[in-house]
């Protein structure tokens, strides 16, 4: 799987359970403790979430790591 597979599983992870929720992006940054730019580019895909961010949003999220990055259905 290419770098970009995993961003745009990422990003349509995260724009899903922003939608599910009811949530901004601002919420959601400032829930997991992140610049909002920095989870706005995670949500358009044009950033590789970090291994220190993606265990934020894991941690946030009660998720598997797998699942974030698409290895794995939730």
């Amino acid at each position: 799987m290419q770098e970009r597979d995993y961003r745009a599983n990422f990003a349509a992870y995260l724009k899903q359970y922003i939608k599910d929720n009811n949530l901004s992006i601002n919420q959601l940054a400032v829930a997991v403790e992140l610049p909002r730019q920095t989870v706005t580019r995670y949500v358009n895909s044009e950033r590789l979430v970090t291994v220190e961010n993606l265990c934020k949003f894991a941690d946030f999220f009660h998720e598997d790591l797998e699942v974030l990055l698409g290895r794995r259905e939730y």
